[in-house]
């Protein structure tokens, strides 16, 4: 994991957009992998496949797009710096700043206890320290990076968006809300309309039905760190989390690509296109 993270600029941005990737990483390093008790295909469970190779064309339309190339069963970057679960750590954290949230408890703090099935990721507890370095390493860059990114859009623009990109499975598992049911094709989500504009949000929500795609709004995935953190309409910074049904492009049993990911990486090059132009980003 030596770059932790990829930016990809474009060559003059012409777009209010930024997209940022934080959990499709698949640099598994060898230190990791001998820490988990996990083999290589559960390990992976937690990834959003494939997510970076959707929107890789985004610098073309002028949008960067920022991504975690580390695993979110390593570090999750859209959780809070000190969302931690205390339990799963020997030695000492910094009391005063952990973050004993639902989440965390659950397993999917900022160092995940468990990947998205459930199973855990290791044997016992592993060193505090370990966790403070990974933060340094992974977690604090990325969102400096993302950070800069935003600075640098909001030069040029008065409004942005940023579209912070993921996968879902095609069915509500065991912990979620909506277990056992099938998904619609996209959940955009703005924490309940706090994140962003709700007339930018319609917009992206009517670009996406245009190429024959079905759309929720904010359940069951309403938003979190990243959408929370930075969504800030107010101040011109408007937030939405974007899930993809994994369905549509991925045979999620084994974490291989389907033939459809072309279909759907076009479609998502249109919305990109689209929403670029609407009114109320310029």
């Amino acid at each position: 994991m030596e770059s932790s993270t990829s930016i990809e600029k474009p060559k003059s941005f012409r777009s209010a957009l930024i997209l940022s990737n934080p959990h499709s990483g698949r640099d598994y390093s060898e230190d990791f992998l001998a820490q988990s008790r996990l083999d290589s295909l559960t390990i992976r469970r937690s990834e959003d496949p494939y997510i970076d190779e959707i929107f890789k064309d985004a610098p073309i339309y002028g949008a960067p797009l920022i991504s975690a190339q580390f695993p979110r069963s390593f570090v999750d970057p859209n959780r809070g710096p000190w969302e931690l679960d205390p339990t799963m750590f020997s030695g000492s954290l910094p009391k005063d700043r952990v973050e004993r949230s639902a989440r965390a408890l659950a397993g999917f703090g900022v160092i995940p206890r468990c990947v998205a099935t459930g199973e855990n990721i290791y044997d016992g507890p592993i060193p505090a320290k370990i966790a403070i370095s990974r933060l340094e390493r992974y977690y604090h860059p990325y969102h400096a990076a993302l950070q800069s990114i935003i600075i640098e859009t909001k030069k040029i623009f008065p409004k942005t968006l940023l579209i912070d990109c993921h996968s879902m499975p095609a069915v509500g598992g065991d912990q979620d809300i909506d277990k056992g049911e099938s998904r619609p094709d996209i959940i955009l989500g703005d924490r309940y309309g706090t994140s962003c504009e709700p007339i930018i949000m319609n917009s992206a929500k009517v670009i996406l039905e245009k190429n024959q795609l079905k759309v929720y709004l904010n359940k069951p995935y309403a938003g979190a760190y990243t959408t929370m953190n930075y969504g800030n309409p107010k101040n011109g910074l408007n937030v939405i989390q974007l899930e993809i049904n994994r369905g549509l492009y991925l045979n999620e049993r084994n974490i291989t690509k389907l033939e459809s990911i072309k279909e759907l990486k076009n479609k998502m090059n249109n919305f990109i296109t689209e929403l670029t132009a609407i009114e109320e980003l310029h």
